[in-house]
């Protein structure tokens, strides 16, 4: 006899709808980048924060977790819409530049850009921290 074991409690999802709500209320591409990959990828906030941008991997629309809450949730691949790697690819141009001495590809701390508009704050309600950007032109 075989012995199935079967989860006890329900898994937590949001609806398409919600879902539209988060993008919709995203004001910039760092917070929309993110919550695609929590989505898209089903990781955990802790996942998607330790990823470095080589977990990218462009040509195959995927991303590798290299650190995990579980063992078995390291070195995993899941792979991504091509909107998102769209994205991910405007977001390391616009935000990743010579100035940004960070592997992570969500960075928490003042970014110096070579091109932009002027300077802003935001709060990262996901995360719950505080965060800014200064933006100089050229």
């Amino acid at each position: 006899m075989i012995k199935i074991s079967l989860t006890k409690r329900k898994i937590k999802t949001l609806p398409q709808e919600e879902i539209q709500l988060l993008h919709n209320s995203c004001t910039n591409i760092r917070d929309d980048l993110l919550i695609r990959v929590l989505y898209e990828g089903g990781l955990r906030i802790s996942e998607a924060l330790s990823l470095e941008i080589d977990s990218f991997n462009i040509n195959k629309n995927s991303i590798t977790v290299k650190k995990s809450k579980t063992p078995a949730g390291e070195n995993r691949t899941v792979y991504l819409s091509q909107d998102t790697m769209n994205l991910f690819q405007n977001y390391f141009i616009d935000f990743h530049g010579y100035e940004v001495d960070s592997n992570f590809v969500f960075i928490k701390w003042e970014v110096l850009c070579t091109r932009a508009i002027g300077i802003f704050t935001f709060n990262w309600n996901i995360l719950e921290q505080p965060c800014s950007y200064i933006i100089f032109s050229s």
